[in-house]
């Protein structure tokens, strides 16, 4: 992760070169002042001694990235990858290396080695949709690559009123296969918009996904129905809170202050 739009934006179109496809930049929206208290936070604000030994004791087996669940700064990129070489080879003493590192201003990036960081950032952004009723085809897709392994959405529906008027034990785990196989079918903008889907693009989708535009327009339905409940849990929730908002995870995405995935 990084909060520096243009070094996200340039590791996407770098990435595209490399792999002849399409750069991506996923925004996220991360409370990185509330993770810190939770969790095992670090920052090399400088390409100082303690970040050499860092780095170093990592690249060498000697471990050390194990200690935190998120790590913020610089990292060992083509800028002074060199001199950190060139140290571990005995070619430089500490003293030099530090002072071509202190050429360089750090990059701020964000390591998160913890998955459960990850997985309450998720479940908090997957609850913020339904309550919103923007929950769409590429979040549905998502989850259904999860829920095999974490069965995440009974576990965050258990967390907002009106979970027992969802029928959600009716999904049969079977099916979950082919409607995963329609959705990866889809491109993005189908996901984001499944409006747009007209009779050529379902038999696109049902040919790509080895399956008929019979079962396209199931999975469409479905999604339809899935909005719906969640229409009525928002809904709910906020008759419960006299029509207001429902804490912080409630309101709607924020354009600033977000971090940029690579």
């Amino acid at each position: 992760l990084t909060d520096i739009q243009s070094q996200a934006e340039s590791c996407a179109l770098r990435m595209q070169r490399i792999n002849f496809g399409q750069g991506v930049v996923t925004v996220y929206e991360i409370d990185l002042d509330a993770l810190k208290t939770r969790y095992q936070y670090h920052l090399f604000a400088y390409y100082d001694k303690d970040w050499l030994e860092f780095i170093i004791a990592n690249r060498t087996g000697r471990g050390g990235i194990e200690h935190f669940d998120i790590i913020e700064g610089g990292v060992a990129n083509d800028r002074v990858i060199d001199t950190v070489e060139a140290y571990i080879a005995n070619m430089m003493p500490m003293d030099v290396a530090l002072r071509e590192l202190a050429k360089h201003q750090p990059n701020n990036q964000i390591c998160i080695t913890n998955q459960q960081v990850i997985d309450e950032k998720d479940a908090k952004d997957l609850k913020k949709k339904i309550l919103n009723n923007t929950f769409d085809l590429n979040d549905f897709l998502k989850q259904l690559r999860t829920i095999k392994k974490l069965g995440r959405i009974k576990d965050i529906l258990s967390l907002i009123p009106g979970l027992n008027k969802l029928p959600l034990d009716q999904i049969d785990e079977k099916q979950l296969v082919y409607v995963e196989a329609v959705l990866s079918s889809m491109t993005p903008k189908e996901r984001k918009k499944p409006q747009i889907i007209d009779g050529s693009r379902k038999a696109r989708i049902a040919k790509g996904s080895g399956t008929d535009a019979a079962r396209v327009n199931a999975v469409l339905k479905q999604y339809e129905s899935m909005k719906e409940m969640f229409k009525k849990v928002g809904d709910f929730a906020k008759r419960q809170n006299n029509g207001g908002t429902i804490g912080s995870n409630y309101t709607p995405p924020k354009d600033k202050n977000k971090k940029k995935k690579r």
